[in-house]
């Protein structure tokens, strides 16, 4: 996949979607919170606050770690791959937090069903190396895995959102069930935007991968052969390509 730099993009801004109702999202604010004895640098909208009880999260389909304090949603960064046999949460970096805000923020700005992002934070632990959080807002929402209640409508919907993503050249290589949350009153939520970066790859390869992607998932989560049926028989081009 080919890689633009985020580094200029203060945040990328993507083509208005008439399916899309634009949104309000404040600034960042720099500055020094305490979180379990350590001291972060953290960037969080107006209103947020690493102050009370921290919980642990229970049901995080395919995730080791995820935390809320009321309702701000804490992800630590943690290694996928072997790597995290030799490094399990340590990188060269912040970068790659304060990427996954650009991108995060910049969906939802323009509108894209995704869950509010918050903000970022990290810590050096020494040697050039740093521990990152990345914060969201809680959602009333269950992950799909969860009851994998989703009838073909809802399905098309979320194959065209995925069409969006790569008509705005996104690639998420995250997005899988577990990422995808169904919300009551919003419906379909995506999240974990840890390493989406903007591609120059056209469309329907972006998406051709996203199908595939999610159809692994849902294999190695065992999810119903139904399920596995619709999304593996249901349109995925693009009907204006």
């Amino acid at each position: 996949i080919m890689d633009m730099s985020l580094s200029d993009l203060h945040p990328p801004a993507f083509p208005k979607e008439s399916t899309l109702k634009p949104r309000v999202l404040g600034e960042l604010e720099k500055k020094d919170s305490t979180l379990q004895g350590f001291t972060w640098h953290t960037f969080l909208l107006e209103g947020a606050s690493l102050i009370g009880t921290l919980e642990a999260m229970d049901h995080a389909y395919g995730r080791s770690s995820l935390y809320r304090i009321q309702e701000l949603i804490i992800r630590p960064y943690l290694r996928g791959g072997a790597l995290r046999f030799f490094n399990k949460d340590c990188y060269t970096s912040p970068e790659r937090f304060r990427n996954e805000w650009l991108i995060h923020s910049a969906l939802y700005r323009a509108g894209f069903p995704t869950t509010k992002p918050m903000g970022y934070g990290y810590r050096s632990v020494g040697m050039g190396l740093y521990k990152g959080l990345y914060f969201s807002e809680r959602a009333q929402a269950m992950p799909w895995p969860s009851n994998w209640i989703l009838d073909k409508d809802e399905i098309n919907g979320l194959v065209k959102n995925l069409l969006t993503l790569c008509k705005w050249g996104i690639w998420s290589p995250d997005l899988n069930a577990t990422n995808i949350l169904k919300d009551p009153s919003l419906g379909i939520l995506f999240m974990d935007w840890d390493l989406a970066r903007v591609s120059t790859l056209k469309p329907q390869y972006l998406l051709d991968r996203y199908k595939n992607r999610l159809l692994r998932s849902l294999e190695k989560l065992e999810a119903p052969l139904g399920i596995r049926s619709i999304i593996n028989n249901i349109s995925w081009t693009d009907p204006h390509d």
